[in-house]
């Protein structure tokens, strides 16, 4: 399988990823660009993380597809952000959710939820330059849609008001759920959460 790196636009000595002790979830990845240091910053709510953020054998950063795409749409948006955060509804490392279908319904799969959100929590609070939040998670997949849908209106409630956009269209037989990030393509436009989504 064919690894994937971050762009040559990504200052790579500033990539931060936060990983638990045993590297089984994440928790954030920031990525800068370079020579934009007066941008905004972008906070990206995916639904569950890769292994992107880790260092191969040579000490370089690795990525995946989706963190790609996002980082490729955001670099050439023209809002100019200056650097990335992916953040996640769950973060439990599992290229597909069928992995964690089963994880996340486990006392041990709910407290790093908790755990997950209390990161965030504190993550948003400490936060001092100017931030916009845009939810990429996509349809719940292989994750039970009951589940995914009450997962979604606690994580909500974490953000209070602060202002969500979304990228193009809203997705699911009922247009409830933002893009998936992997699917960002750079003629889409940024715009708000709307009130059809789940709340």
């Amino acid at each position: 399988m064919k690894e994937v790196y971050f762009s040559d636009y990504c200052d790579q000595k500033g990539i931060i990823p936060k990983f638990d002790e045993n590297g089984d979830f994440r928790y954030l990845l920031t990525v800068p660009f370079e020579n934009r240091n007066k941008g905004k910053h972008a906070i990206v709510i995916m639904k569950n993380p890769s292994n992107a953020g880790r260092q191969d054998t040579s000490g370089r950063y690795t990525s995946d597809d989706t963190v790609y795409r996002v980082l490729d749409y955001l670099y050439k948006h023209q809002n100019n952000y200056s650097q990335v955060t992916i953040l996640n509804l769950y973060p439990h490392i599992g290229g597909e959710t069928k992995k964690i279908k089963e994880m996340i319904k486990t006392d041990s799969g709910k407290s790093y939820i908790k755990k997950n959100d209390n990161f965030i929590k504190n993550y948003l609070n400490n936060l001092s330059e100017t931030y916009e939040i845009i939810a990429g998670w996509g349809a719940y997949s292989d994750i039970t849609e009951s589940l995914y849908k009450e997962r979604i209106k606690d994580f909500l409630k974490l953000l209070k008001e602060e202002k969500v956009y979304r990228v193009g269209s809203m997705v699911g037989k009922k247009a409830e759920y933002p893009g998936h990030g992997k699917y960002w393509y750079d003629y889409e436009n940024l715009l708000p959460y709307p009130s059809t989504g789940i709340q």
